[in-house]
């Protein structure tokens, strides 16, 4: 609202989710997420540590660091 407090939205739209091991990124793609848990597999070539939801920050988000969660 206009006040500053959030409203969840209806989400059925792709995002971008990088997997990355240390600094190196091992897949960054868009899958569609929508509301409600969502699960994705992914197979990659190391062992991950970490995964980020839109890892560019393409949406606006006040707080964008609980978009990465670490291993």
């Amino acid at each position: 609202d206009g006040h500053g407090a959030e409203q969840p939205l209806p989400l059925d739209e792709p995002v971008e989710i990088a997997v990355s091991a240390e600094e190196k990124v091992l897949d960054s793609r868009k899958h569609v997420l929508r509301r409600g848990m969502n699960e994705i597999r992914l197979v990659v070539d190391a062992q991950p540590s970490s995964v980020t939801v839109d890892p560019w920050i393409t949406r606006i988000d006040r707080n964008p660091v609980d978009n990465r969660k670490g291993f």
